[in-house]
């Protein structure tokens, strides 16, 4: 009788993942009014892999690049071989290298993108993790705690973009201002 209730657990697990994949479609309107020329990068470090593909379905529906990583060793090893990141969504509790020894590494290697923390644990793990990230001076851009709905994660990615819009609305107009002829 007990294994024929993990199966049941476990088909109704994959059952609730699909759901929320499904619910991931946005309407196109909505993916239109996110778009920019470039496409954002987001990379994600957490050891579930249901969460990473949840993340990543979500994100890339609103033309995110996406980078899985299962713990803040890949995360280091992804982002030593990439441009940048303009958002890293850290899970605090991961095997080989959590939340807040990565935060560490990305403080040792200059790293400044901005952070989203996710914990599916006690937020005090999380506030933690937080207070030495906003202490070296890096984005929090959230505290989210699982399960995370698909508009808690959109208003991240949103928000994240709007900064991104505008730093690049800033930096255009500085190099506009520099073209001008002074007569």
């Amino acid at each position: 009788m007990k294994q024929f209730s993990n199966i049941l657990l476990a088909g109704a697990r994959s059952l609730r993942l699909n759901l929320l994949v499904t619910a991931t479609t946005r309407p196109q309107a909505h993916r239109d009014k996110m778009k920019l020329t470039m496409a954002e990068r987001l990379y994600i470090a957490d050891d579930n892999d249901a969460f990473r593909t949840y993340v990543r379905r979500v994100a890339e529906g609103v033309d995110w690049e996406v980078t899985e990583c299962p713990n803040g060793f890949d995360l280091m090893q992804a982002l030593s071989d990439a441009d940048s990141a303009d958002l890293i969504m850290l899970d605090i509790t991961m095997p080989e290298m959590d939340g807040i020894e990565t935060v560490l590494k990305l403080r040792e290697n200059e790293t400044r993108s901005p952070i989203c923390f996710v914990t599916g644990g006690p937020s005090v793990h999380a506030m933690t993790a937080r207070l030495i990230a906003e202490a070296d001076d890096f984005d929090i851009v959230g505290v989210l705690t699982k399960p995370i709905s698909v508009d808690e994660l959109l208003s991240v990615l949103d928000r994240v973009r709007r900064d991104i819009a505008v730093a690049r609305g800033a930096t255009d107009q500085a190099s506009d201002s520099g073209d001008r002829e002074i007569t």
